[in-house]
């Protein structure tokens, strides 16, 4: 029923949950902005990202080199990404800018992976 359906589970909850399980990261999706373009959740999955150990990666609303710019700025939160699709898809965001913009924010070399 894909995001049709509550399922009474808390995020952080079951986030915890699977960071027990030993996921090695979490992907939020705010699903009410996913394939919206109307910006991502920051709060919620700067929250989200506080609370866990493991890394977040962000979904959801992604709208252009703004949103991600906006989590670079939180990168120290432990938001390790993010996924871009219909803004990628639409021609809103250019991923080799973005990733480009991204690692200088973030101090990665060119030619440097992280």
């Amino acid at each position: 029923d894909g995001w049709s359906k509550l399922s009474g589970h808390e995020v952080l909850d079951l986030a915890k949950k699977f960071e027990d399980y030993g996921c090695e990261a979490i992907v939020y999706t705010d699903i009410g902005r996913d394939g919206m373009m109307g910006g991502v959740n920051i709060d919620a999955t700067v929250r989200l990202a506080r609370s866990m150990t493991i890394p977040v990666i962000a979904s959801g609303g992604v709208h252009n080199i703004k949103d991600v710019e906006a989590l670079c700025a939180v990168q120290d939160e432990g938001i390790e990404g993010v996924i871009c699709g219909r803004s990628i898809y639409e021609g809103t965001l250019d991923l080799r800018l973005a990733q480009e913009r991204a690692d200088a924010l973030s101090g990665v070399e060119e030619g440097e992976t992280d």
